[in-house]
Formats: structure tokens, C-alpha cells, sequence
């Protein structure tokens, strides 16, 4: 056997590895880059911010612009809301008005007709700026069945600010002139329930709009009332003065007394009074219409149906005085047997006295044959 030496053959010595605890603190990890991830967060917020903040712009915009004013105005009329009436609008009044056709009473009582809340399909048609403070509005609207088109003027508020930004709008509201026509010595004139200030008020300036005119009850004429459809600048209605009952009653028995109390030594037709012939010994005649010469020795006249029966009582621009005009007939009777048929027609002027009239008749009862 032999050996053989491979003296090629090295020995590297390896020093043993250390035990765990020699190894030393772990190195950390590098952490990852995340930069660029946040960065992208951030840019969104930022765009959901700006875009947010012009969506809210715009909403708050067209919440508090002129247009908007001018629709919440006619909403709160179709809800019959005077309080947002009055926060939409300054109502513009002309000369000779009273404040207090425009107040909120006078907005409750116009929103009691139907009418003022029957609007519907309000809808911008046109936004006109006149300076940075002002604009003119349009709208059209179907109000109480009738296709309407308003032009209206706005303007801002800088009393009232919301957000900081954002300042109010209030539409003008320029008045309407009703022209009333009254009767002669007419009551005192009621707007929506609201009276004026005096009786025989020709014209009232008022919110445009629908409107009960109203006349109060006097003396001589019922009450009375019509309605007006005072939306445009103009309008007009009439009062029909209603004569009373007892005001014609109380005309009547002044006419009745008026021929009942003829002065017979003044007059030769007084109703009920026998007139005889002058003289006895005389044969007597008169010239009758439509009969010729009637010979008479006593002769009476009655009257035939009733004097007032188809009377006319006119009530006269002056205060207390009236006018009346009727026909009326009579029957003549002659010597006890012959009777005659006769007509005629009569005027008059009454004056009040503060229960009863007085009375200046004229005419007579046989004037003509009938």
C-alpha cells in the first residue's frame, strides 16, 4: 500500500461563526416612497373643495339674485304670504296715497280674494342689468287664468348680506291707480276692507293686483261692492249707489204729504176738496183737456191708484238734497156724477232733515186726458 501526499492540498482556517447575540443591532428596512400618493389626496380634496365651493357659489348665487327675488315675490302671493311679500318688495307709492293701502293688513286683505294666489308658471324671460346695483326683470306668469308679463325692477339691498358675499334683492313694486266712480253723497270707500279716509274718494293708489272695492251704507244707498282687477298701472270700477228701502219709503210719504196738505185757497186741483161754483145763480164751466167745456156747479178730484208708485228718487251731488219725478191720475168728478179721467206727471226736491224729508213738489195730476 502506498500513501500518497497531495502538497497541493491547502488548509484555510475559518474562524467560527459568532453566536447571535455578537450579530449586532438589525438593520431596518428603507421604507417606501409614498410622496407622490399623498400628494394625489391632497389634489383631489382640493378639487371636491373648489368644485364644492362652485357649486355653492353658483346655488347661493341664484338664491339671493334678483331673478330669484321676483320669483319668491309671486310665490308668496300664490301661498298668500304677506310677511314674504314684504321681505321681497318695496312698494313704491305715488303722490296722495295712504301708507296704509301697502302695510301688511292691506297685503292680508287683497291675498282674501282668490284671485291674488291664483298664480302659476312663473318663468324668467329676460335679465337686463342697469348698473351694479340694479336690474330689470321679466317674467311671465298665468295669473287668475290670464297669461301675463311683468317687467319689474330690482335692486340690492346692502342692509341685508347673507355668507358675507352674497347681499339681497328687493323688487320694486310701483303702485296701481284704481278710478272709483261713486254715486252723488256716496259712503265712505273701503279697499279690501280697509277704509279710507273720507267719503267720495274718486281714485285709490294700491298693490297691483286683485282688489274688493267697497262702499259703506248711508242715509240714502245700501252698501255696496264690486271687485277690480287692478294688476295693471290703471284700472277702474263702479259703485252703484243702491237707494235704501227706507230712504225711498221716507221720499214717498213726503211726495204723499206734499199733495195731500195742497192749499185749496191757492190752488183749484188739491186732491179730496169739493170746489163749488162761485156763484149759484151763475152756470159755470171750465176748459178740461182732451173734453172741451165741462159746465160744473161743484167738481172734486180723487186720485186713481198710487202717486208713487212709479216714482224716481235721485240723490243730488248737494249734501242732503234729492230730486223726485213720477205720474200719477186722477178721476174729476162733476155735480156728483159725471167723472172725467185725467193724468199727469210731477217733480221735486227733497231735503234731508236727519229722519225724514222735506218737500217742494210741482206739476199736478191732470194735465192731460188718460
Amino acid at each position: 500500500m502506498s500513501i500518497q501526499d497531495d502538497s497541493t492540498m491547502v488548509a484555510v482556517a475559518t474562524p467560527p461563526a459568532p453566536p447571535p447575540a455578537e450579530l449586532g443591532q438589525p438593520i431596518a428596512p428603507r421604507k417606501r416612497r409614498r410622496r407622490p400618493l399623498v400628494l394625489g389626496a391632497v389634489g383631489v380634496l382640493a378639487i371636491a373643495l373648489v368644485a364644492g365651493a362652485v357649486v355653492a357659489n353658483a346655488s347661493l348665487s341664484q338664491t339671493y339674485s334678483a331673478s330669484q327675488a321676483v320669483q319668491d315675490y309671486y310665490a308668496a302671493m300664490a301661498h298668500r304670504n304677506a310677511d314674504g311679500m314684504l321681505a321681497n318688495a318695496t312698494f313704491i307709492r305715488g303722490d296722495g296715497s295712504y301708507s296704509y293701502f301697502f302695510d301688511r293688513p292691506a297685503l292680508q286683505g287683497m291675498l282674501e280674494l282668490p284671485a291674488n294666489s291664483d298664480i302659476r308658471n312663473v318663468k324668467l324671460t329676460s335679465d337686463r342689468q342697469i348698473d351694479g346695483s340694479s336690474r330689470t326683470i321679466t317674467v311671465s306668469m298665468t295669473w287668475n287664468g290670464k297669461g301675463r308679463s311683468e317687467t319689474l325692477t330690482v335692486r340690492k339691498n346692502p342692509a341685508q348680506t347673507h355668507w358675507l358675499f352674497y347681499q339681497s334683492w328687493k323688487v320694486e313694486i310701483p303702485s296701481t291707480r284704481i278710478q272709483v266712480k261713486l254715486p252723488n253723497q256716496s259712503g265712505i270707500v273701503s279697499l279690501d276692507g280697509i277704509p279710507g279716509s273720507s267719503d267720495n274718494q274718486s281714485a285709490i293708489q294700491a298693490v297691483p293686483g286683485y282688489h274688493r272695492i267697497s262702499m259703506a251704507e248711508t242715509e240714502f244707498y245700501d252698501a255696496s261692492s264690486a271687485d277690480v282687477d287692478a294688476v295693471d298701472p290703471t284700472a277702474s270700477v263702479t259703485l252703484e249707489g243702491k237707494i235704501r228701502a227706507s230712504a225711498l219709503e221716507a221720499a214717498q210719504a213726503s211726495v204723499k204729504s206734499a199733495f195731500n196738505n195742497c192749499d185749496a185757497a191757492k190752488y183749484d186741483d188739491c186732491l179730496n176738496h169739493t170746489y163749488p161754483a162761485p156763484d149759484q145763480n151763475f152756470s159755470w164751466y171750465f176748459k178740461l183737456p182732451g173734453y172741451g167745456n165741462v159746465n160744473y156747479a161743484r167738481y172734486v178730484y180723487t186720485l186713481r191708484g198710487d202717486l208713487t208708485a212709479g216714482m224716481t228718487l235721485t240723490i243730488d251731488a248737494e249734501s242732503g238734497k234729492a230730486s223726485v219725478s213720477g205720474t200719477c191720475a186722477t178721476v174729476l168728478t162733476v155735480d156728483g156724477s159725471r167723472r172725467y179721467n185725467l193724468k199727469g206727471d210731477y217733480t221735486g226736491t227733497l231735503t234731508w232733515t236727519g229722519d225724514s224729508f222735506a218737500s217742494h213738489v210741482v206739476g199736478g195730476c191732470s194735465e192731460v186726458k188718460g
